[in-house]
């Protein structure tokens, strides 16, 4: 497994004239961590975000997917990093696309750490809909990610960009401007990370309220169990109320304006999720293996779109979801067998300790959830479906 750099800061608020919260001060916390990454998951959530009002395609999605791939570098046991030269010679829009789209998996996979979800089962997650942008409150942006565990709905914004981190925190402090009103209104919890993409290695600043979010307070993947982040008993939350009526020409129901509780709001995210899964498989092409016991459809594609190098990636959507532990224990299950019984990864290790044997991985990073399987190989080609077997 590669791994990335993480700073911690943290957002004191003030309210403001409007009488929405905003950011009086950010504090950086001391030291920085080294997070374990599978970079895997940071493709998985691109795979599965919405397109829009149209439909998503699997070939156009897989495409998306390759081109992310060929610009990390990407070697166990070492820092993920941008091809720095390719990078630069690429143009404007494909560089934009690149930086935000690894800034998004990069949210996720900071989430899964910091909350200890990478050792249980995966979180949920929704990316939000552009259909609930007509219903949503009228304040501030919407952030990109919904994440929920029990007891929990979280908020998340993901930023990209190339380059090293700048001295200064003025461009997080004002996105976050933006946001807090949002969270207010709908109130969501909200974390925010910035990733910055460069040829000797990506640091990721993550950005958390001051208060609310107490078990952050410790190192990455460290947090304190005796804190909780607790929703309101079910029945003071205001589900979502469907119309009877069909919507023809949605892809997603749109909530009724005037219920924007978090449970509403994942709800719909979280159908727009289930609608993207279908539609990457109905268009996908049947898979000549099954995955888990399950009817998959996809395929493998070269990484490097021209020249085949550096391996291959992998989408494959299944016939039905696995339930949670089954998704988590073939996730683990499939690298194992691939290396031969490699290591384990850890969480939260110092920089400064230098290299550590325990981010030793095997020639293969997947990661699935419900549906969905991602996969990389940095070495294989063609269609190497036998590092899936069961």
């Amino acid at each position: 497994m590669s791994w990335v750099t993480v700073r911690q800061f943290r957002w004191t608020t003030r309210t403001g004239a409007d009488d929405y919260p905003r950011v009086e001060e950010v504090h950086p916390l001391s030291g920085r961590k080294r997070l374990p990454v599978n970079v895997a998951e940071v493709v998985h959530v691109n795979a599965v975000a919405p397109a829009g009002s149209a439909r998503v395609r699997f070939d156009t999605r897989l495409d998306e997917l390759r081109l992310l791939a060929n610009y990390l570098g990407v070697r166990p046991g070492r820092p993920v990093t941008l091809r720095q030269d390719g990078f630069r010679a690429s143009s404007p829009h494909v560089r934009r696309f690149v930086s935000e789209s690894f800034g998004l998996g990069m949210l996720t996979a900071a989430v899964q750490a910091a909350y200890e979800w990478n050792d249980g089962d995966p979180a949920d997650f929704s990316a939000l809909p552009m259909t609930l942008a007509a219903s949503s409150a009228k304040r501030g942006v919407r952030p990109d990610l919904l994440f929920q565990a029990p007891g929990l709905l979280l908020a998340g914004e993901a930023r990209g960009r190339s380059g090293k981190p700048p001295g200064s925190t003025r461009l997080p402090r004002e996105r976050l401007d933006r946001l807090l009103p949002w969270a207010h209104v709908h109130r969501h919890p909200l974390v925010m990370t910035w990733a910055y993409l460069d040829g000797d290695g990506v640091v990721v600043d993550f950005f958390a309220p001051a208060d609310g979010v107490e078990w952050l307070s410790g190192a990455i993947g460290v947090p304190d169990p005796a804190a909780a982040l607790r929703l309101p008993r079910a029945e003071q939350v205001a589900l979502r109320e469907v119309d009877p009526a069909p919507a023809q020409q949605e892809l997603f129901p749109r909530p009724r304006p005037d219920q924007l509780s978090p449970l509403s709001l994942f709800e719909v995210g979280t159908g727009a999720l289930g609608a993207v899964e279908e539609q990457l498989f109905d268009t996908a092409p049947p898979a000549p293996v099954t995955l888990a016991g399950r009817t998959a459809r996809g395929r493998w594609a070269p990484v490097d779109p021209v020249t085949g190098a550096r391996g291959s990636v992998l989408l494959a959507v299944l016939d039905e979801p696995l339930p949670p532990a089954e998704a988590a224990e073939v996730a683990r299950r499939w690298p194992r067998a691939a290396a031969g019984g490699g290591a384990a990864g850890g969480l939260g290790d110092d920089v400064e300790d230098g290299a550590d044997d325990r981010f030793a991985a095997g020639d293969l990073s997947v990661t699935v959830h419900g549906r969905t399987v991602v996969a990389l190989t940095p070495t294989r080609d063609g269609q190497p479906w036998d590092v899936l077997a069961d």
